[in-house]
């Protein structure tokens, strides 16, 4: 549906002359991304509203998406399977934060942290089939992978020692550098042939 949207705004744009022929599938893929974006947003907000937990949804977030766009890992075949797990597991995730007791917590955020930099360093970045990237781009997002996960178990040590009453909201950010680490070690799907 969103494919058909942007298709219909992106052949708007052009029969009004704001756009020419030529670009027409560019403006479209663009539109697509934006459209489903806001969408994704738009649910991720309404969720978390729904279920009161917006600051660890924002830090889990802002975690995973960080070191995801760096290290790689495996990604989903269809945008909107994309969006549904992920919302589905930065739910279950950030709900069963609030079920972890606060004390234990102070000590498993720091170590899973570190086992997020641990699988960084070994692994990153996995490149996704559809998206390789030049031995170049390859070890400029490798050290920033590493940066941002080196970053991320300083920022959670820092907050664990000095302001252990934000513990539950820095351990579900703890939980989502581990969920983009992990996903740099599942196996990658085959990938579909199309068939002309």
């Amino acid at each position: 549906m969103t494919e058909k949207i942007a298709q219909r705004i992106s052949n708007y744009l052009v029969s009004i002359q704001v756009a020419s022929a030529d670009n027409r599938e560019i403006i479209a893929y663009g539109l697509f991304h934006i459209l489903s974006s806001g969408i994704q947003i738009i649910i991720l907000i309404a969720t978390a509203w729904l279920f009161k937990n917006s600051l660890q949804i924002l830090t889990f977030t802002l975690c995973f998406t960080s070191l995801k766009c760096y290290a790689g890992g495996v990604h989903a075949r269809k945008h909107w399977s994309c969006l549904i797990t992920f919302t589905v597991m930065a739910q279950t995730i950030c709900l069963l934060c609030r079920c972890f007791p606060q004390n234990m917590a102070l000590y498993f955020a720091i170590p899973v942290s570190a086992l997020t930099l641990v699988l960084v360093v070994w692994k990153a970045p996995v490149t996704h089939p559809n998206n390789p990237k030049p031995k170049r781009k390859r070890k400029r997002y490798r050290k920033l992978a590493i940066l941002i996960a080196t970053m991320q178990l300083v920022f959670t040590t820092i907050i664990c020692i000095f302001f252990p009453v934000g513990i539950g909201i820095i351990f579900s950010g703890t939980l989502g550098e581990l969920s983009a680490a992990i996903t740099l070690i599942l196996p990658m799907p085959p990938v579909r042939k199309e068939i002309t």
